[in-house]
């Protein structure tokens, strides 16, 4: 009996540490994708650097700009930058 509960307490405790680092990097993974798909829509090919730069956005509000001026650096209109970059932070 004291077996199956501490088997259960192991398991019950596994389950929230595995929820919570789901929850931890899920909206970043999402946002990183939003973004990379605002600028497909935009008609731009998402490569190596625009996945940086979206990644970077992903970071949160205060990286925003730094996303929008690695798009730009590659050749993305401001407005597509901005829009995929706010993406990125949300």
């Amino acid at each position: 009996m004291r077996m199956l509960r501490n088997v259960l307490m192991t398991a019950a405790a596994t389950a929230c540490v595995a929820a919570g680092a789901l929850a931890l990097t899920s909206p970043a993974q999402a946002t990183v994708a939003e973004c990379e798909q605002h600028l497909i829509g935009q008609g731009y090919t998402v490569g190596p650097e625009e996945s940086a730069a979206c990644r970077t956005g992903a970071e949160g509000p205060s990286h925003t700009q730094e996303c929008i001026d690695l798009l730009r650096d590659i050749g993305v209109r401001y407005g597509d930058a901005e829009g995929a970059c706010r993406r990125a932070a949300a």
